[in-house]
């Protein structure tokens, strides 16, 4: 069952992400995975109904927000309660 202000926190831990010039997004995490996917800017941001730029990361919409030293990643994609959305935050470090 869903329920309402559900918050699962991950542990800290350290992930490399590089936006690449080819429309590649790659993401380095500190156990040695790297993990290559496509990322584009739709041009249709109005369909997603929010205030946020959208970018998709593989088939995935994700809103995006930079705030400070700070990458907020607010997922939009569907979502059942096994899928719940997610805001994935990045602190910047260089």
């Amino acid at each position: 069952m869903c329920k309402d202000g559900y918050s699962n926190q991950y542990s800290s831990g350290t992930v490399i992400i590089e936006l690449k010039g080819n429309g590649k997004i790659v993401f380095n995490y500190e156990d040695g995975k790297v993990e290559t996917l496509d990322y584009s800017i739709p041009e249709d941001q109005e369909k997603y109904g929010t205030s946020l730029p959208v970018m998709n990361i593989g088939e995935v919409p994700f809103g995006y927000a930079i705030e400070g030293n700070r990458l907020k990643l607010h997922y939009f994609g569907a979502y059942t309660c096994d899928h719940i959305p997610a805001t994935f935050v990045f602190k910047r470090t260089r």
